[in-house]
């Protein structure tokens, strides 16, 4: 239900789930004019400003959702939804979203529909891109190290300080390969190494900054 929303993390990724023993709640809105039932609830919280992409993609059954914000049932305030967008009766709500704002995903069965779920989500930034990290133990700490960036990478580009709640504190070996159009890149304070060869066939790179600190 609503209150236990089971919470998703991170730029991108895959959960599965059923809905074949969900319920309405009372006080429950309905993902758009359809006849919907089963619900099954996620949150999940922008990392930063950007565009997000959830989708149903891989379901056994005829999915509906909805992307919400708000504290709690009687104040939520729809953002998206959707029916059969992501192709084989399965739903996908593409929206732009906030850093810091938690969004609610409620996916049900269209009618009565039940089955296994399979929900998708990617995160982008500004460019339309999103980041490729692994996490890794520093000193009892999880940290976030990007391992392969986007050779679609284009302009003056800001490297995130944090990834997935992690500390974004290595750039990996290579990282930024032959992204040609690159400009500039601006590196947070975070960043304690770069690895070798991170921006190599960045042949458009003009200025990297990194922090006196």
């Amino acid at each position: 239900d609503f209150l236990n929303a089971v919470k998703l993390s991170g730029t991108m990724g895959s959960v599965t789930a059923t809905n074949v023993e969900a319920t309405l709640e009372d006080g429950e809105p309905l993902p758009g004019t359809w006849s919907a039932s089963k619900t099954v609830w996620w949150k999940w919280t922008a990392l930063a400003d950007g565009s997000a992409v959830f989708d149903t993609v891989g379901s056994t059954f005829d999915t509906v959702m909805a992307i919400y914000t708000g504290s709690d049932l009687s104040s939520l305030s729809g953002v998206v939804l959707d029916d059969d967008g992501g192709g084989n009766w399965t739903s996908r709500c593409a929206f732009d979203c906030t850093a810091g704002t938690t969004y609610y995903v409620c996916v049900g069965g269209r009618g009565t529909s039940s089955g296994e779920i399979r929900l998708q989500w990617k995160m982008t930034d500004p460019n339309g891109l999103a980041w490729r990290y692994e996490t890794f133990v520093d000193n009892g700490r999880i940290c976030a190290r990007i391992i392969a960036g986007d050779d679609k990478y284009s302009g003056e580009l800001t490297i995130p300080s944090s990834l997935g709640g992690c500390p974004v504190t290595q750039i990996g070996d290579s990282a930024f390969l032959g992204c040609v159009d690159l400009r500039s890149v601006e590196i947070p304070s975070s960043i304690t190494s770069i690895g070798e060869g991170a921006f190599i066939r960045c042949t458009g790179l003009e200025s990297v900054t990194i922090p006196s600190s």
